[in-house]
C-alpha cells in the first residue's frame, strides 16, 4: 500500500485525495473492478486514471500467480502445519500463531513522537501503555500475558538497541514492530492448548506514528499467512533532538473501547482424541484438594461497607475545604463565566479555600452581597446556566460537547469542568443537561450516540440523507454538503450503505471529533478529586449530570420550617391565613404551566438554587412573616435562607398577584 501512495503523490494528487483512498480502504485490486465515473469522482482528470489503471494492471499481475501458488501449497500442507516461505526453502511452522488486531477491536496504528535514541524497549513500554492502558485490557490484565518486541520477519528484538541504530543496520526507510503478547497460562489443561495475542507496532522513517491498516504488506510470508488484524504504531525518527514526547490524540478512534486484544485457541488434539479417563480424575481431584486447602473468609472481621449516596462522596471530598482560607470572585452578571475563569487563573487559587462572593450591578455599583451561602450558589448557577447555551456544547435539550475552536485554544473546556466540579464540592447545583452520550463518554463507558448529541446543521443534513429513499437522492446529498465527507464518506455506492454512513457520521461529530475538547473537560473535572469519585461510581453521579429534577408542590413544603409565633395571638391568626395562601400558590405554580413564575423561580428567590443542591442546604431554608413591615411583597435573605412572607393581604388573588410580581422582577441576587 506504501507504494501506491508512493505512486499518487508522485502523480501530484493531493494529499486530501489520498487519504480518502487510504480512509476508504480502495487499493489496487478495487481500482481494478471500479467503473471510470466512479473513479472519476476522486481523480477529475483523464491521464490520472489511465495511469493508474496501468499501474495497478502492472502491480497484480505478478502477485495473483503468487497468490495461486500459495493457495495450493497451503491446500497440500497436512492440517496442523502451515509453511513458511523464505526464498527455495521451506519451513515448518506450528499452527499456534500470532495473530493481528484490527482498529475496530481496539487496536490499530498508533500515532506518537519519540527520540531516535529511544531503545526498543522504551518503545515497548509505550506499546503497553497504549495498548494496556491502566494496565489492562478487555481480555485481561496485562500481567495475564508475556510480551516482547519483534519485527516484520517475527524475530525478537534486542532491547538495548535504540531506534537510530536499527536504522543504520538495516539501511531502510521504514521500520515495523510488533508488540507479540502471548497468555500465561495459569495451569496446563489436559489438551494441548496455547493461547497468544499480537499487537503490532510498526516504526517507520521521522518519527510520526501513521495509520497503516495494511502495514501486513511488509511482512514476509510467514505474517503473509496471518490475518491482517493487527494494531500497528508506525515510528519516524525525528530530525531534531528534542526529548518532548507528545502523543497524538488520533488513536483515540475507538474510545471508549481502548485496546480489545483478539485471543486466539490453538487445539493441536484432533477431535477424534479423547482425554484419558484417569487424567480426567487426577485433575479433578486436584482441583478438590486446591479448593479444600483454602480457608473460608471469617464473616464476622469482613468489613461491610455503608452505601454510598452522591451526598456523602460529595461531603467525603467538602471536608478538604479550608474555611480559614478565602477565594474572592467579583461577579459581574453579563459576563458571569469570564468572572469565574479570572477568579480561578489567579494566582495563588486554591479549589480548596472557601469561596466568597461579591456581585456588582450593571452600573458597576457594589451590591453589598458578600458570600454566606446565597451569592455563591447564585454564581453557580448563573454560570452552568451560561456553560449550557454556550457554543462549548451542544444540543436541543440534553447536552453533548462540541467543538469550539476558539474555547479550544483558549482551554476554556478545562475551566468548564473545573467550574463544574467547584460547584458540587463548594454547595452550589449540579448539571443535569449532560447527555448520555457525553457521559458514557467522561465514565469511559460504551457511547451510542444519536442524532440530539450533534449540533443542529449537521442533524438536520444527517436526518435528510437518513429519510432520502434513492440511491441517487443520497448521493446527490453527499455531494450537496460538506458533512459526509469530513466523516469519512465522501461516496456511498449503494443505497445499503446508508445507515452505515448515518452512523458512522453520528460517531465522527457525538464522538470522535470532541476528543480534546473530552480530554480538557476531564482534567479541569479532576478538580479536588471529583472525576475519580465518577469514574469510581457512574451510576451514582448520573442522576446529578444527566436526570432532569423536577421541583412539587410537596417537595417544597417539605423543604421549608415554618416558624410561627405563639398559638392564640392575632399575629398567630394572620400567619395562618398567609401559610394557607402560600400552599395554594405553590400548587398553583406546579399545575398551571402558563404562569409566569414557576416553583424553580421560587425557590431561587429564597435560596439562589434553581433546585436542590446535591450537597443540600447547610441550613434548613425558613418562612418567616412581615408582621414590622406594612410591605405588599415578600423578602428573602438567601444567605441565612430566610423567606419571609407579607401579611397584609386578606384575599388569595392579591396575594397571587403581588407573589408573582416579586419572584417575575426578582430572579437574581441582590435584587430580591
Amino acid at each position: 500500500m506504501d507504494e501506491f501512495v508512493d505512486f499518487l503523490r508522485g502523480r501530484g494528487i493531493p494529499d486530501l485525495t489520498v487519504q480518502q483512498f487510504l480512509d476508504e480502504n480502495i487499493d489496487p485490486p478495487t481500482i481494478m473492478v471500479m467503473s471510470d465515473d466512479t473513479l472519476k469522482i476522486l481523480l477529475p482528470k483523464l491521464g490520472d486514471r489511465v495511469a493508474i489503471k496501468a499501474y495497478c494492471k502492472k502491480e497484480l499481475a505478478p502477485k495473483k500467480q503468487s497468490l495461486i501458488d500459495r493457495l495450493k501449497l497451503k491446500m497440500s500442507t497436512p492440517a496442523g502445519n502451515i509453511t513458511a516461505h523464505k526464498g527455495n526453502s521451506h519451513k515448518k511452522v506450528k499452527t499456534t500463531r500470532l495473530i493481528e488486531v484490527r482498529k475496530l477491536q481496539g487496536g490499530g496504528t498508533r500515532q506518537i513522537e519519540i527520540e531516535k535514541s529511544a531503545t526498543v524497549e522504551t518503545v515497548r513500554q509505550r506499546a503497553l501503555e497504549l495498548f494496556f492502558p491502566v494496565g489492562k485490557s478487555t481480555k485481561g490484565y496485562l500481567t495475564d500475558f508475556e510480551t516482547k518486541m519483534v519485527d516484520f520477519s517475527l524475530q525478537q528484538l534486542d532491547d538495548q538497541l535504540t531506534i537510530e541504530e536499527y536504522f543504520s543496520r538495516t539501511a531502510l526507510t521504514k521500520l515495523r514492530f510488533y508488540l507479540a503478547s502471548k497468555f500465561i497460562k495459569k495451569a496446563s489443561p489436559p489438551a494441548k492448548r496455547t493461547r497468544i495475542r499480537r499487537t503490532a507496532l510498526s516504526i517507520t522513517g521521522n518519527g510520526i506514528l501513521s495509520d497503516d491498516e495494511n502495514s501486513s504488506d511488509q511482512i514476509n510470508d510467514v505474517s503473509r499467512s496471518l490475518p491482517n488484524e493487527c494494531p500497528a504504531t508506525t515510528v519516524r525518527s525525528k530530525e531534531d533532538n528534542s526529548t518532548d514526547l507528545s502523543v497524538n490524540s488520533n488513536d483515540w478512534n475507538n474510545y471508549p473501547y481502548w485496546h480489545q486484544s483478539y485471543e486466539v485457541v490453538t487445539q493441536t488434539v484432533t477431535s477424534e482424541q479423547q482425554i484419558p479417563k484417569e487424567d480426567l480424575t487426577l485433575l479433578v481431584n486436584s482441583i478438590l484438594d486446591c479448593c479444600e486447602t483454602q480457608p473460608l473468609p471469617n464473616i464476622t472481621n469482613t468489613h461491610i461497607c455503608e452505601p454510598q449516596t452522591i451526598s456523602s462522596l460529595l461531603k467525603h471530598l467538602q471536608k478538604n475545604i479550608n474555611t480559614q482560607k478565602t477565594s474572592q470572585f467579583n461577579i459581574y452578571r453579563e459576563d458571569v463565566f469570564g468572572c469565574c475563569v479570572r477568579a480561578m487563573r489567579r494566582t495563588g487559587f486554591d479549589p480548596f479555600s472557601k469561596i466568597s462572593v461579591k456581585f456588582s450591578d450593571a452600573e458597576g455599583t457594589s451590591e453589598g452581597a458578600v458570600d454566606e451561602g446565597g451569592p455563591c450558589r447564585e454564581m453557580f448557577r448563573l454560570s452552568l446556566n451560561w456553560l449550557k447555551d454556550s457554543g462549548m456544547f451542544c444540543g436541543a435539550h440534553k447536552k453533548n460537547l462540541n467543538l469550539c475552536g476558539n474555547a479550544l485554544h483558549k482551554n476554556m473546556y478545562f475551566e468548564a469542568g473545573r467550574l463544574i466540579a467547584l460547584s458540587l464540592i463548594h454547595g452550589g447545583p449540579g448539571l443535569i443537561f449532560f447527555s448520555e452520550t457525553l457521559f458514557s463518554l467522561l465514565c469511559d463507558q460504551i457511547a451510542v450516540p444519536t442524532l440530539d448529541d450533534i449540533d443542529r446543521d449537521v442533524r438536520e443534513t444527517t436526518m435528510q440523507f437518513q429519510n432520502a429513499n434513492e440511491l441517487e437522492e443520497l448521493r446527490t446529498i453527499i455531494g450537496n454538503s460538506d458533512v459526509f465527507s469530513l466523516s469519512g464518506f465522501p461516496i456511498i455506492g449503494q443505497a445499503e450503505e446508508q445507515e452505515k454512513i448515518v452512523q458512522g457520521t453520528l460517531r465522527f461529530f457525538a464522538v470522535d471529533r470532541i476528543r480534546e475538547p473530552l480530554r480538557q473537560l476531564i482534567a479541569g473535572l479532576n478538580t479536588c478529586g471529583l472525576y475519580d469519585k465518577l469514574v469510581q461510581y457512574p451510576s451514582i453521579f448520573k442522576d446529578i449530570f444527566c436526570s432532569e429534577i423536577t421541583l412539587s408542590s410537596k417537595v417544597i413544603e417539605e423543604l421549608f420550617l415554618i416558624v410561627y409565633t405563639e398559638p392564640g395571638t392575632n399575629t398567630r391568626s394572620k400567619e395562618n391565613r398567609v401559610i394557607s395562601y402560600f400552599r395554594d400558590y405553590v400548587l398553583d405554580l406546579e399545575c398551571d404551566p402558563t404562569n409566569i413564575v414557576t416553583l424553580p423561580d421560587l425557590l431561587v428567590f429564597a435560596t439562589g438554587s434553581d433546585c436542590l443542591p446535591p450537597l443540600g442546604f447547610p441550613l434548613r431554608p425558613e418562612i418567616m412573616f412581615l408582621h414590622e413591615k406594612n410591605s405588599r411583597f415578600p423578602i428573602a435573605n438567601t444567605c441565612s435562607l430566610q423567606l419571609k412572607l407579607p401579611v397584609v393581604h386578606t384575599s388569595y388573588e392579591d396575594f397571587k398577584t403581588d407573589m408573582d410580581f416579586a419572584m417575575g422582577n426578582a430572579k437574581e441576587f441582590g435584587f430580591a
